[in-house]
């Protein structure tokens, strides 16, 4: 595993000229659109990646969201909603094969020769059936936070306009819930990890924190909502051209 690169990408994004950045958020979202495209009539991966445990251990930022939404002074019956109306869905899920922990640390960074740069998408355990969106939302909510504390360099707006591009080029999104649907649970997936991993993976002081747990209910309120006005105003707005 050493030849894939001595940093996962949330440790190299740091040290990186801002120049760099934006490639490598464009060729992860064209990786993960051909990973969803591909798997999504492939019959065989239904019995392959119906990984119930993952499913389960999938839906622990929606199971406990009310605990951080507590911790912050927000509606804890809202957050228990929340995750009796949307991560509910995850055990049935069944569009298209997910990486099921896509985020900065599962991917593997080698600089090579010139502009040369190597990405190897590590940790499959938690692969399983699902959504795409999830998948989508939570790398983003990550490129989100690297952007917003590690220097503004692009990664989310190249990530998610890449990934929008390959997706509309493949023709489907969503399966048979339909593209409303993805872009929906994209944009409260986004809201529940902004919400949640923050308060207990430390990415700032306890106010700023408290921030970005209003900052993901918000979120989640234009999700659930179908509220696109608010969605356009935010780092999520490329995704909307999914719904033209």
């Amino acid at each position: 595993m050493s030849d894939a690169g001595p940093h996962n990408l949330k440790t190299w994004y740091p040290l990186a000229p801002a120049s760099a950045v934006p490639a490598v958020g464009t060729a992860l979202g064209a990786w993960l659109a051909q990973l969803h495209h591909r798997t999504s009539r492939t019959a065989g991966t239904r019995r392959t990646f119906d990984n119930a445990t993952a499913k389960g251990i999938y839906r622990y930022a929606y199971a406990n969201l009310a605990t951080a939404f507590e911790r912050h002074g927000l509606d804890v019956a809202y957050a228990r909603a929340v995750d009796e109306t949307f991560g509910a869905r995850l055990a049935t899920d069944d569009v298209c094969v997910c990486h099921g922990d896509f985020w900065s640390g599962n991917v593997l960074v080698a600089d090579g020769p010139g502009t040369t740069t190597t990405l190897s998408v590590v940790d499959w355990e938690m692969t399983r059936r699902g959504i795409g969106a999830t998948d989508v939302a939570q790398f983003a909510a990550e490129a989100y936070l690297l952007d917003r504390f590690c220097g503004g360099k692009g990664l989310v707006e190249a990530f998610l306009e890449e990934y929008v591009r390959a997706a509309r080029e493949n023709g489907e999104v969503g399966g048979e819930a339909g593209k409303e649907e993805f872009v929906k649970r994209l944009v409260v997936h986004f809201g529940v990890h902004l919400a949640f991993w923050p308060s207990f993976v430390a990415w700032c002081g306890e106010e700023e924190t408290r921030e970005l747990a209003k900052f993901g209910k918000g979120c989640i309120e234009a999700g659930w909502g179908a509220n696109w006005e608010a969605v356009r105003e935010g780092p999520l707005a490329p995704v909307l051209s999914l719904l033209v």
